[in-house]
């Protein structure tokens, strides 16, 4: 997608649905959770039927899709054995795709799964009952609204695409360094705004908002507020790696699907309007439509953020 076809797109986008619900649209913890709910058949149909909900990582060039999913688990796996870790959590742990393969891969170490959603739980405990995994446990829960003293203190945590739906990131991340222990680390990945998407034009910030709208992410997030916030809240080493052009292939094949219901606007937004296209199917397709155009463009990019206490 270039420029002049941006323009299009956010016009199509508008006249499907409405600017002023674009501008309005909101992502409470129980719409969050609503989306995920109603979206986990098509995950499982059109991405994958392990539970995984993440972007692959893959090479620029081949790779396949399992493989790139797994990347983020043989990341993880590998930091947790160098560092002789003993106690991890993930936050935002969805069906338990990422913990429950850590859990096999390290019967020695205890691994807690949190998540917002009652039904993740639910599937996560049956996913690792099947595998009669005693080293994996799951607590129904939100980051935004946690005590720390309410966990026991940790080696290390870790969030895939789960932390850009706090409120306040800020906050979570100066949780987090209160539940690790004095050796620990909490690991991101996750999507970002760049410094160059403060100064986007219009249209284009009209794009990052509405893929911020199809992810339900309440805020904006940036890539240097981040560091910034790790650094606030007393880690005293982060380390960023750059994985966008890794996942950039699997975002352009969601974008050519999603163009799909764009090509006739006046009948999506019929299917939307007798409720036979959910609109979180349709609010979800925003951010693969515009997703691509943001991270090809430099506008926003996908990270690894390691944020160590020493």
């Amino acid at each position: 997608m270039n420029q002049n076809e941006l323009r299009t797109f956010l016009d199509k986008t508008e006249a499907i649905i409405g600017r002023n619900w674009l501008e309005n649209a909101t992502s409470d913890p129980e719409e969050i959770a609503s989306y995920y709910s109603k979206l986990r058949k098509f995950y499982h149909k059109m991405h994958s039927q392990e539970g995984a909900m993440h972007f692959p990582i893959k090479p620029e060039e081949g790779g396949s899709h399992a493989d790139g999913l797994m990347f983020h688990v043989k990341d993880l796996d590998e930091t947790v054995k160098d560092m002789d870790y003993k106690k991890v959590i993930e936050f935002g742990c969805g069906v338990g795709f990422n913990i429950i393969n850590l859990a096999r891969m390290n019967p020695n170490v205890e691994f807690i799964g949190y998540d917002l959603t009652e039904n993740n739980i639910r599937i996560a405990k049956e996913r690792a009952g099947l595998r009669n995994l005693k080293n994996v446990h799951f607590q129904l829960g939100n980051f935004d609204t946690m005590n720390p003293k309410d966990f026991e203190k940790q080696d290390m945590i870790f969030s895939i695409e789960a932390m850009c739906h706090s409120k306040d990131l800020d906050l979570v991340i100066q949780k987090c360094h209160q539940i690790l222990n004095g050796h620990g680390r909490l690991i991101v990945f996750d999507g970002y705004g760049t410094q160059k998407s403060r100064s986007a034009d219009e249209d284009t910030l009209r794009a990052a908002d509405y893929f911020s709208k199809g992810f339900f992410l309440p805020n904006p997030q940036y890539l240097d507020e981040t560091i910034d916030s790790g650094k606030k809240a007393g880690f005293q080493d982060l380390i960023v790696k750059d994985y966008t052009k890794n996942i950039l292939s699997n975002f352009v094949r969601f974008e050519d699907g999603v163009k799909l219901i764009f090509k006739f606007p006046w009948l999506t937004k019929l299917l939307i309007k007798f409720k036979i296209m959910p609109i979180e199917l349709f609010r979800h397709g925003l951010a693969g439509l515009y997703g691509p155009y943001l991270l090809k463009y430099g506008f926003a990019g996908y990270f690894r953020i390691d944020c160590r206490k020493s």
